[in-house]
């Protein structure tokens, strides 16, 4: 065997495990960053922006944690700027269009926040957590209907979700007027259908029937108060 493949599967062996320890340490830099950020530890977030932006001085994440880092240090206009320019940079990246909803609410400028979520959802159409946020914000406006057309997405596209049905529900029961209370009284229904032990759901029909109550909601909970739960059921229909 010559001297080069000798050497060959040490230097292979030696120049894997510098690679592996230097992207260990970018890796690392940017979750100390990160995490530097969630305790309001600025200047230790700084040395790692820092570090990483003398290594990869035209990257997008680099980019990303300074906008992050202006972001934490309030100065919310020169973080709108970065992740504008990090949206025309790369607009199929849904992070950085979320990152630009939280400055904006973070401000308290909620219709803009509104309408750039309505911007973000005609692209990202599947994003079940944009159109809760964007429910909770029509909510916040007194908007019920177009809160209540946020949850149906989400119903669409995850049917199985009692927590998306008990808060379209909830919603649909907020409106009032009779065809509301039905719809509410039905996704109620298929929530309890779904996990009998809701106790959310459970009260949900009680309440769609309590005016005028009837005998149907006690016929409805009496088949459902068996199992592990029967007796906090009771406690709740008594009440």
């Amino acid at each position: 065997m010559s001297v080069y493949l000798k050497l060959r599967y040490p230097l292979v062996i030696i120049s894997c495990f510098y690679r592996d320890i230097f992207y260990i340490s970018i890796s690392q830099h940017f979750q100390v960053c990160i995490a530097a950020l969630d305790c309001a530890r600025l200047d230790l977030a700084g040395e790692c922006i820092s570090a990483l932006n003398h290594r990869f001085p035209r990257s997008n994440r680099v980019l990303r944690l300074q906008a992050m880092h202006h972001e934490a240090a309030d100065q919310f206009d020169t973080a709108l700027a970065l992740y504008e320019r990090l949206i025309e940079n790369d607009p199929t990246n849904n992070s950085f269009r979320k990152r630009k909803v939280a400055v904006l609410l973070a401000q308290g400028l909620r219709l803009e926040a509104i309408r750039e979520l309505n911007d973000y959802l005609k692209i990202f159409l599947n994003d079940s957590e944009a159109w809760i946020q964007l429910s909770e914000l029509f909510l916040a406006e007194n908007d019920f209907a177009k809160a209540a057309h946020c949850l149906e997405e989400c119903v669409l596209a995850a049917p199985l979700n009692t927590l998306y049905l008990r808060r379209l529900a909830d919603i649909r029961y907020t409106q009032g007027g009779q065809e509301n209370i039905d719809l509410a009284r039905a996704y109620y229904e298929q929530a309890a259908k779904l996990n009998p032990a809701d106790l959310h759901a459970l009260y949900g029909i009680v309440l769609a029937l309590q005016n005028p109550f009837c005998f149907q909601c006690t016929n409805y909970l009496a088949n459902h108060m068996k199992g592990s739960g029967g007796d906090r059921k009771r406690e709740l229909f008594a009440t």
